[in-house]
């Protein structure tokens, strides 16, 4: 099975200081590769009598642009560090495939020596999507750490009503072993606090009736997945809070950390009654819940100048619960 592949990748980057405190980056980058790829079965084998002889011709392109706008200064007892940036995304995927199931002359592998005419199939997998962001670091005398981030999304693989969604964050942290006066036997203490949203879209051609090709001439196959015009784009919620204490110069170590993860809006292909003329459906799947605990402990109970024996103890645990689900399904995803 032969295999020609030829691949390129590179990038170009700029970085520009406009001004004693602001800075420029520009980049696009690629990665893009052809690939032809054979399949040859000689005569007198028992699957192909009369040999067989396949072709697939595959290219691929990703193209990334981005830049991103940098501020750092200091105001007083805080610094600062803010962003703002975009990205643009282009992605095409292309595969031909071409066979013939007997050969005319034997050990001769081309489609044109084929008894019957190949039979030809294609591929094709584009998605585009462009992004604005922002980011704003705070810290206090390294003390207070704050963090807001923002960004939207414009995907070509959602309903073009619901093509653009939003998610924010906002990370927290306090070193209370800075900001109070706490025990000697307290090495380190530190407190965070986030919140987070994450936004997903989907694979392509999903939102319309795409007819696929045919071993047929002049003819094409009906989808048997029914699309959807109007589903959303997933977001995923999270709230998460800990603490790190850290006792004896480092010695005892306990992290421990509370989450809530909520994801609604996923986007799924569930199974319909084959009478409607589809085997599946693509909907927005409701709301999944996800708490869970995780605390870790480090001890440190040998150290000398030859020698240190460190242990670690992790322990968690989750708890799911579908919260929703989607209209005209019961558990069982029946329509």
């Amino acid at each position: 099975n032969p295999l020609d592949n030829n691949q390129i990748v590179g990038n170009l980057k700029a970085s520009i200081q406009l001004a004693p405190k602001w800075d420029l980056m520009l980049r696009s980058s690629l990665n893009m590769y052809t690939q032809q790829r054979e399949q040859k079965r000689p005569y007198s084998i028992n699957r192909y009598a009369k040999g067989f002889y396949k072709r697939q011709d595959i290219s691929k392109q990703e193209i990334n642009t981005d830049f991103l706008l940098t501020f750092k200064d200091t105001w007083g007892s805080i610094d600062v560090n803010a962003s703002a940036g975009g990205n643009a995304l282009n992605y095409q995927y292309r595969r031909m495939d071409a066979y013939v199931d007997a050969l005319v002359v034997p050990n001769v592998y081309k489609l044109a020596n084929g008894v019957n005419n190949p039979l030809v199939k294609s591929y094709d997998r584009n998605k585009k999507v462009n992004s604005l962001y922002g980011v704003v670091s705070l810290a206090y005398k390294n003390k207070v750490f704050l963090d807001l981030t923002g960004r939207n999304d414009w995907s070509s693989t959602l309903p073009s009503q619901n093509n653009s969604f939003f998610y924010p964050s906002v990370n927290s942290s306090f070193i209370l072993s800075d900001i109070f006066t706490l025990p000697k036997s307290i090495s380190f203490a530190k407190y965070r606090l986030s919140y987070a949203q994450v936004g997903n879209d989907t694979d392509p051609y999903k939102t319309n009736k795409y007819y696929s090709q045919s071993d047929f001439a002049s003819s094409a196959i009906a989808p048997l997945t029914l699309y959807n015009g109007s589903f959303k784009p997933e977001i995923t919620t999270s709230y998460e809070t800990g603490i790190d204490f850290r006792l004896f110069k480092n010695r005892i170590g306990l992290d421990a950390t509370v989450y809530q993860t909520n994801t609604k809006n996923q986007i799924i292909e569930v199974p319909i009654d084959i009478t409607t003329g589809y085997s599946n459906a693509v909907l927005n799947s409701g709301e999944v819940r996800n708490r869970g605990l995780e605390l870790a402990l480090n001890v440190t109970p040998i150290k000398t100048a030859s020698f240190t024996w460190k242990s670690t103890i992790n322990w968690s645990k989750n708890w799911n619960k579908v919260l929703e689900l989607a209209d005209g399904i019961d558990n069982r995803y029946r329509w």
